[in-house]
């Protein structure tokens, strides 16, 4: 009857808050504890110590975590999720917001060309869409920025300057180029895009790295000039793609270390999806490398 199914109710309901309960101490203790073994910084282990810290973390940002511990491991260790961590920010004053904040502003400062592109797409898709989301990871994103000028004298490079102004406007730049609509051919010279002037006189004289090229993190050590994929020129002669909606534009750089290596120019496409399949198929590659 009514009763015995009210009993049961609240006897059931009782029994799954425990559960959740316990549950929560056991996530809590896992993040807890992956933290201190990221810490300890064992060769065979960090990689994954990170990966199931951070999807822990990111899952169950609500579970407290020491700022200042966090803020002393090295930035080295997150610089595989920077994807994951830009994607997380909101303009929130919350524990999570704030110390996750921090966190990439240090890894920015440490990491630059890793991190810096993902931060200026946030700035770029808030004027692009009409998403509440987007908008405040947008509002945060510009915040970091200006905190970043203020901090242009700590960016642990050697014989690059003007960082930030070089990465904002390849940025922009790219973006233009992306957008811009050529019908009926193959082929263009970058010349006959907006700013295309931009491509051939000022690129070259700004040692920027490909945004394009896997650079190896530095653990202790700052990122030299002469050990970056630097950007010498690019080929004025642009592809564009046949196939896709939005024919993306295929741009062809050649680096200082002698190599040549295309860039695809996509729009109004948000590839931060693409980069984050990419990690996915990487991982599990290792996994399966590991086996054989």
């Amino acid at each position: 009857d009514l009763n015995r199914l009210k009993i049961r109710y609240k006897a059931k309901s009782k029994e799954l808050a425990a559960v959740k309960k316990e549950r929560n101490v056991y996530i809590e203790k896992a993040i807890s504890f992956y933290f201190r073994s990221i810490a300890l910084d064992v060769k065979d282990q960090l990689e994954s110590d990170v990966d199931r810290f951070c999807s822990l973390w990111i899952e169950h940002n609500d579970i407290n975590i020491d700022e200042d511990e966090l803020l002393r491991l090295p930035t080295s260790c997150f610089v595989p999720w920077s994807n994951q961590l830009t994607s997380r920010l909101l303009d929130e004053n919350t524990a999570f917001q704030n110390i996750l904040k921090k966190l990439i502003i240090n890894i920015s400062l440490s990491h630059p060309f890793h991190i810096l592109y993902l931060i200026k797409s946030l700035i770029i898709t808030k004027g692009e869409s009409d998403d509440a989301a987007v908008a405040s990871r947008g509002n945060v994103a510009e915040s970091i920025w200006e905190i970043l000028y203020r901090s242009i004298d700590e960016f642990n490079v050697e014989g690059v300057t003007n960082i930030l102004e070089s990465v904002e406007g390849f940025s922009d730049k790219a973006v233009t180029v992306a957008n811009s609509k050529l019908k009926n051919t193959k082929k263009a010279s970058i010349l006959k895009f907006p700013d295309g002037k931009w491509w051939v006189d000022t690129l070259p004289t700004l040692s920027l790295p490909s945004p394009v090229k896997n650079i190896p993190v530095q653990k202790h050590f700052p990122y030299r000039k002469e050990e970056l994929p630097i950007i010498l020129r690019i080929d004025e002669n642009i592809v564009i793609a046949a196939s896709g909606v939005s024919h993306p534009k295929i741009m062809k750089m050649i680096l200082s270390t002698g190599e040549s290596q295309r860039m695809l120019l996509k729009a109004p496409d948000d590839l931060r999806q693409d980069s984050i399949m990419k990690q996915v198929f990487e991982k599990v590659n290792k996994l399966l490398w590991r086996n054989i």
